[in-house]
């Protein structure tokens, strides 16, 4: 069952070429000097074979609402396939700053197979009113950059106006 959750101060970014891969080298070569606005993070639980993803706001504002929904779909054979759509699970108002919100969860062995992605609909005085979709990715999205704080958007990400009325 999906339930909300909040977390303060519990994510920190490092960039690529700051993370050592399998073999102890850097992840990236290219050194990153943007900072991120929004990313996500999705937590690992072998425990209970369930992921958590949050979305972590260092826009060093208050978001004044943050609605995720997913999106996606499951091949049910070669010629066949269930769309997989809701529409907003988690809903919060007033998200701080260096806060993270909980926007999805994936199970282990039921979306395994599913090509699963997350829609977020955002209001705040900075960003404006924006709809940020992810690409969909077999068993959901992993870590990612969602906004930059040079206003690109992350790979596999999109950013448009949405209009709330």
């Amino acid at each position: 069952m999906s339930k909300q959750k909040r977390v303060k101060d519990q994510f920190n970014w490092t960039p690529p070429h700051e993370q050592k891969g399998r073999f102890v080298f850097p992840l990236s070569d290219k050194v990153e000097e943007r900072k991120p606005l929004l990313w996500l993070v999705r937590t690992n639980s072998e425990k209970n074979m369930v992921d958590d993803v949050f979305l972590v706001n260092l826009t060093g504002e208050v978001l004044d609402m943050v609605a995720a929904g997913n999106t996606g779909f499951q091949s049910i054979d070669d010629e066949e396939q269930v769309n997989l759509i809701s529409g907003s699970r988690f809903v919060y108002e007033n998200v701080e700053t260096n806060e993270a919100v909980k926007v999805e969860e994936y199970d282990g062995i039921l979306d395994y197979d599913s090509m699963l992605g997350i829609t977020l609909y955002i209001k705040s005085k900075k960003l404006g009113n924006i709809q940020i979709g992810t690409d969909v990715k077999k068993g959901g999205v992993e870590n990612m950059v969602l906004l930059w704080d040079t206003g690109e958007t992350g790979k596999k990400a999109g950013v448009s106006e949405w209009d709330d009325d």
